[in-house]
């Protein structure tokens, strides 16, 4: 019989969530990224930065909703060119495309709306798109997580067929977007989902073409 891998008094929608995200199955002792998930949970520091009504929907499972592969890494730093000249020169990723800015007006910021520009740049390293994200005036997530952690990862992002249906299914796991702004030609969503492995979670929607 299989053992849950489990740690008294932990939320079950972090297990479920832990497993979509990472790949692994919560309920198997043996899987061999038991042992840092364990860990993880067990982190004072996790359990107090779980998002607002996590714990509210401790017991609900997640929703029959299953996540594609990731579509994109998301980087965030202070100097968008200069991280794009390195990674190409030292590493041989790219071609970046050129810088573009991106104004946001009306994005929607823990519930209000607000206004940000931002620029950002795009390479793809196989299937995996690469982003680079350059905050650079409003209030936006960007430039909390460079003045909480500085330049880094900051995010996985998936696409969806269905944005609402996205959004429902980390709503009823006690996530709610923090960031979301819907553009002519596309949706975005961010979910602080990091609790567990650091990262947040950003769903896309690409609008069809009329």
């Amino acid at each position: 019989m299989r053992r849950r891998l489990r740690v008294p008094g932990q939320p079950r929608w972090q297990d479920r969530l832990a497993a979509r995200l990472l790949g692994v199955r919560p309920d198997d002792e043996d899987h061999q990224a038991g042992p840092q998930i364990v860990r993880a949970r067990d982190s004072e520091q996790n359990r107090s930065t779980l998002p607002e009504g996590g714990a509210a929907m401790a017991e609900n499972h997640l929703p029959d909703f299953k996540l594609p592969p990731v579509y994109q890494l998301g980087y965030v730093v202070r100097d968008i060119r200069k991280v794009c000249d390195y990674y190409a020169s030292t590493f041989g990723m790219g071609p970046f495309s050129p810088p573009m800015e991106v104004n946001m007006d009306g994005a929607i910021l823990r519930g209000r709306p607000v206004r940000c520009r931002i620029k950002v740049s795009f390479a793809q390293s196989g299937p995996l798109q690469i982003e680079l994200i350059e905050p650079i005036e409003g209030e936006n997530p960007y430039f909390e997580f460079l003045e909480a952690k500085g330049e880094g990862i900051h995010h996985l992002a998936f696409p969806v067929e269905d944005m609402n249906a996205a959004k429902a299914a980390f709503r009823a796991i006690g996530l709610e977007p923090v960031f979301y702004h819907d553009m002519k030609v596309m949706e975005f969503a961010y979910f602080d989902t990091s609790a567990i492995g650091g990262l947040w979670v950003e769903f896309l929607y690409w609008k069809a073409k009329k």
